[in-house]
Parts: C-alpha cells; structure tokens; sequence
C-alpha cells in the first residue's frame, strides 16, 4: 500500500482580523483598551492528486485558484491590531497510513496570491 493513497491535498485560505479599540464608548467601562477578534476560512478545498502515477514518489496534481479570492496581505497597525489574508497548500496524511510512516506530518506550503484584476478575461 502506497503512502500517498492516504493522503489528502487541501487548499486553504484564511482571514485574521483583531482590532484594538481603546477610550471609552467601545464597549470598555474603563478606557482601557479592548480586544475584538474574527478568524474564518476564505475557501477550503480538496486537491485531486493523482495517486496512479507511474513515477514512484511523484504525485502531480493540477488546480485552478479561483478567479474571486482577494490578494494574499498581511497588515499591523501598531496598536495591537493587524489584519492577514494567508492561502496555503497543505499535505495531510491521513490516519489509516501504514505503521512505517506513522512518525509523517502534515506539510504546509505558503502560497502569496495576487489578484486579478477586475474585468480582465483568461487567455
């Protein structure tokens, strides 16, 4: 039984926000600062691998990332609050893998998006 038969290729893009409100008529009594955060998947998706490959080890895949996702970003404002939006590609292995691969790890690869642009077509 081959590894890669137990495994699964996802696609993944998140959003992270926390905003620091500080003084008072934000929900604080005292002035001091507040905290208010929001984490949620932009997309999650499941990548077809192609496990009948004949290359021993080499498992191709393909996948379109979808024209409507917003541009990878990252932003701290310096108060304590910051904004991302991260896509990665990620390897997990799933449970039922044989006992000589029971020390493997999920593998993640950072993906940096650009969108693009509004009203442009694919060639």
């Amino acid at each position: 039984n081959d590894i890669f038969s137990n495994v699964t290729l996802y696609f993944i893009g998140k959003e992270d926000v926390e905003v620091c409100y500080t003084g008072s008529g934000h929900g604080t009594k005292s002035g001091g600062p507040k905290y208010k955060s929001s984490k949620k998947d932009i997309i999650r998706t499941i990548i077809p691998v192609n496990i009948d490959s004949t290359k021993s080890g080499c498992y191709p895949f393909q996948f379109r990332i979808p024209d409507q996702l917003p541009s990878s970003m990252f932003f701290k404002d310096g108060n304590g609050g910051h904004c991302s939006i991260r896509y990665k590609v990620k390897m997990h292995f799933n449970p039922l893998v044989s006992k000589s691969f029971s020390a493997a790890r999920d593998q993640e690869i950072e993906l940096h998006i650009l969108a693009k642009p509004p009203g442009t077509t694919h060639p």
